[in-house]
């Protein structure tokens, strides 16, 4: 009997053991699923060129006969001129050698908005001068053929870099009118071997409508020409 209650007791001692056995050894983890990281794209380095999107800017042809009102920008291989806003203008001359267009004449009349024309932009390569001297006697020949004007040469004078010989012309009593004239001139090439005569002209007193060169507009006008070699 008592060898019988003694296995018995040894049968319930083992069962404890048993279950033990399931637990899992403190070294051994589950491993715990983490949610992966949103996948994320690198941005590429923009290969867009500074201004590469920018629009050039507008060329227009121009002929004689063109008019318009500014803010309006005229230019050529010779030159550019801006005309502000409250001139008008009209261009009287357009002409480029077709095999070099830094060969021409050109000719632009300016007005204030909504009157004739008083101030005029000569631009051409069909003059022979070298100096502002002669610059200023081509000025007084062309505009003064019989001679019967009274015409005086003045001081120099410089408008954004650029030295004019200023010309007044008088008329007689005939056709009593002045006129105020600046003349200069430069070359289309270091060497020196082609000339470009310049002339702007304004009517400072006469029986038309008059523009005086000292004018606001007209001062603006000159200071935006730009010649180019």
């Amino acid at each position: 009997m008592k060898k019988i209650i003694i296995l018995v007791l040894v049968l319930l001692m083992m069962f404890p053991f048993a279950a033990c056995g399931d637990i899992p050894s403190e070294k051994e983890t589950t491993p715990v699923e983490t949610e992966a990281p949103p996948e994320t794209t690198a941005k590429p380095e923009s290969t867009e060129t500074p201004g590469e999107n920018e629009e050039p800017e507008e060329t227009t042809s121009f002929a004689s006969g063109d008019k318009g009102t500014g803010e309006a920008f005229i230019s050529n291989g010779l030159f550019s001129v801006t005309i502000p806003e409250g001139l008008d203008y009209e261009i009287y001359t357009w002409y480029t050698a077709e095999d070099n267009e830094k060969f021409g004449t050109y000719e632009i009349d300016i007005a204030e908005k909504g009157e004739s024309s008083a101030v005029r932009l000569t631009v051409t390569t069909q003059r022979m001068v070298d100096s502002l001297e002669s610059a200023a006697k081509e000025c007084i020949r062309m505009n003064d053929f019989s001679g019967a004007k009274t015409a005086t040469i003045g001081a120099d004078i410089t408008i954004n870099g650029v030295t004019y010989k200023t010309v007044t012309i008088t008329g007689d009593e005939s056709y009593d009118e002045t006129n105020m004239y600046y003349a200069t001139f430069y070359y289309t090439n270091a060497d020196g071997d082609n000339d470009v005569y310049v002339e702007i002209s304004s009517t400072e007193a006469g029986p038309f409508t008059n523009l005086s060169m000292e004018n606001p507009l007209v001062q603006k006008m000159i200071e935006s020409l730009k010649f180019y070699q």
